[in-house]
């Protein structure tokens, strides 16, 4: 045997090594799932990413399946909402595929993962498109014109066409429906001028009403502080009227005695004494003649003081 036959030989088997290997084997890659078809009977499960061993073609046959998203935009269709308003709406959905197995044997395969995803985009359409009839059906034109909460009420409605879409994809098709989201709003040119009016009118409307709420709570705001004032006054009259009777009171005993004449002179007289005695002095006097109350006979001293009296004694005693 030559070197040029040993060659032949080593390049004759390395080639069909490689036939072999692609006839008994074939690659998931990371991003795949495969289905594998035995003699048009499918496995019971779906096989991985990696290098798989099979029979060769056409006893087994091999599917794959891309499992990352998908996304298709729906038909931009005019809806009526439920007070009997007209809408235009468009949604966008994102999908892939979570069951192979029940995918392959509900929509079958051309051996194209294009074409199989595509079929997977065609039985989603109608039915995204009959849910998003029956639950805008179901709300008001307010949920689309209105900004007041407007983000919520359209977020409302997208989980309410997804919930309806993704039981009977998954179910059905093995299709799992990630998200169905509004792209864009709008109205027909007949009725956005009729909308527009409607809503001006009841965001007028709701300004008077806060302008409404806000003078009432303003007049009971007043209202309290007045009866507050009211009850503050009432409170200090009263202690006021407390204070004077107890003066009143005190001020009585004093008036009691100054109705005796004899003693209210004997006090002035007290009181001129203790007045002319303040300075250091000689003062003699003539106890003789007690009068009522121990009175002093003197008499200069049995007149009532005067400013007069004060200022000749006061010029005595300097002397």
């Amino acid at each position: 045997m030559t070197g040029k036959n040993v060659v032949r030989i080593i390049v004759g088997l390395i080639i069909a090594g490689a036939l072999l290997s692609v006839m008994f084997s074939y690659q998931i890659r990371h991003n795949e799932l495969g289905v594998v078809e035995t003699l048009g009977r499918l496995a019971a499960e779906p096989t991985g990413p990696g290098l798989h061993w099979r029979l060769p073609y056409p006893i087994q046959k091999v599917t794959r399946y891309e499992r990352q998203t998908q996304y298709f935009e729906g038909e931009y269709t005019q809806l009526q909402t439920q007070d009997q308003r007209n809408v235009l709406v468009g949604l966008y959905v994102c999908w892939h595929v979570g069951d192979p197995i029940k995918y392959r044997k509900r929509l079958g395969s051309d051996m194209s993962r294009t074409g199989d995803l595509g079929k997977g985009e065609a039985v989603l359409r109608p039915l995204v498109r009959s849910a998003k009839g029956n639950v805008i059906g179901l709300v008001k034109m307010e949920s689309f014109a209105s900004l007041r909460s407007g983000g919520d009420r359209l977020a409302a409605i997208e989980t309410q066409i997804l919930q309806q879409v993704q039981a009977e994809a998954r179910e059905v098709y093995g299709i799992e429906v990630q998200r169905i989201g509004i792209e864009r709003t709008s109205l027909p040119e007949d009725v956005t001028a009729v909308v527009m009016e409607n809503e001006r009118i009841r965001r007028t409307r709701d300004a008077e009403d806060a302008r409404s709420q806000g003078l009432a709570q303003a007049k009971a705001i007043v209202s309290e502080a007045e009866a507050i004032r009211d009850q503050i006054i009432a409170f200090a009259n009263l202690q006021a009227a407390e204070i004077r009777n107890r003066g009143e009171a005190r001020a009585k005993k004093y008036y009691d005695q100054y109705e005796n004449e004899d003693y209210a002179m004997f006090l002035r007289r007290l009181d001129y004494l203790r007045k002319t005695l303040a300075v250091q002095s000689l003062f003699v006097l003539d106890g003789s003649g007690a009068a009522p109350y121990g009175d002093i006979s003197h008499g200069w001293f049995k007149d009532p003081p005067t400013p007069e009296t004060l200022n000749a004694g006061s010029q005595d005693e300097t002397r």
